[in-house]
């Protein structure tokens, strides 16, 4: 943001312009994603210490329905 503020603008599709020198700017690709997800040393309700492993492959374009502001914040 300007100057320091906390304010975010997500822009599907088109264009946008920001100053290069004060502005800070994202892109997320809409191709297939892979993501690797791993969780060390986490606990089960029975108190037995586990790691966990996944793939998961995303198509963020076919996620257009989700709040676009969650999407790019979690």
């Amino acid at each position: 943001g300007c100057c320091g503020s906390d304010e975010k603008t997500y822009v599907v599709g088109g264009w946008a312009w920001a100053w290069w020198c004060i502005s800070d700017t994202q892109r997320i690709t809409l191709e297939i994603m892979t993501l690797q997800p791993k969780c060390e040393d986490v606990e089960t309700a029975e108190g037995v210490a586990i790691t966990v492993t996944g793939v998961a492959q995303v198509n963020p374009h076919s996620l257009f329905n989700v709040d676009l502001v969650n999407l790019c914040t979690n």
